[in-house]
């Protein structure tokens, strides 16, 4: 029933979202250093002070200038991966676009692949995958190299949304719409959610 699971969410030893989040933070300061020309930076949804639970983790390396990703730094950010994740069989789906034209967006099965399209040409390239924290629990982390300006336009923000409504990704609706609300209407939204979805949505992840 709905009560058993409302008492079951109640009764889970969620991860400390602060403490999660520092941790991202230290480990962005080490691993920058091994891509020159990026910059780690400190965005997603476990710097968001309106989000309650972690759900997954962002680790985003920006070079500010519109260009190609480089395939010598996609070769760092897969080592990077492995090694966080414990293992290349841990790291599950990428992501790689140009501009607003996604390349690849899926599950992976040969990183081979993806290398290919890097070489074609991407300026944003998101490898995912499992990274385990300290009390037991595991969430998927999105280790990202991205060229250009690090913010998303709200008419990119928007096409996504319609997207994600079309693939049932009603989590990610509530985080790109609370992104282009006014502060007291964020408050509002992020209270609503954190009552009703944001724990499903760990255990989900």
């Amino acid at each position: 029933s709905l009560q058993t699971i409302e008492h079951a969410l109640n009764a889970i030893r969620y991860p400390e979202k602060n403490v999660v989040w520092e941790h991202v933070k230290r480990l962005g300061k080490q691993h920058a250093r091994k891509f020159p020309s990026y910059a780690f930076i400190p965005r997603g949804g476990l710097s968001s002070p309106y989000v309650q639970y972690v759900t997954d983790v962002d680790f985003i390396l920006n070079n500010p200038h519109h260009g190609h990703v480089a395939v010598g730094d996609f070769d760092q950010l897969l080592d990077l991966a492995e090694k966080l994740c414990r293992g290349p069989g841990n790291v599950y789906s990428a992501r790689v676009s140009v501009g607003d034209e996604e390349l690849f967006d899926q599950e992976v099965r040969d990183m081979g692949e993806v290398r290919s399209h890097v070489e074609g040409g991407a300026d944003v390239v998101t490898l995912t995958g499992i990274y385990g924290l300290q009390g037991g629990w595991s969430v998927p982390m999105d280790f990202t190299l991205q060229r250009g300006d690090s913010r998303m336009s709200k008419a990119n923000r928007i096409s996504k949304i319609y997207k994600n409504i079309e693939e049932h990704n009603f989590a990610k609706v509530v985080s790109r719409i609370r992104a282009i609300l006014s502060t007291a209407s964020k408050q509002q939204l992020a209270d609503s959610w954190n009552a009703t979805g944001g724990a499903l949505r760990f255990l989900v992840k």
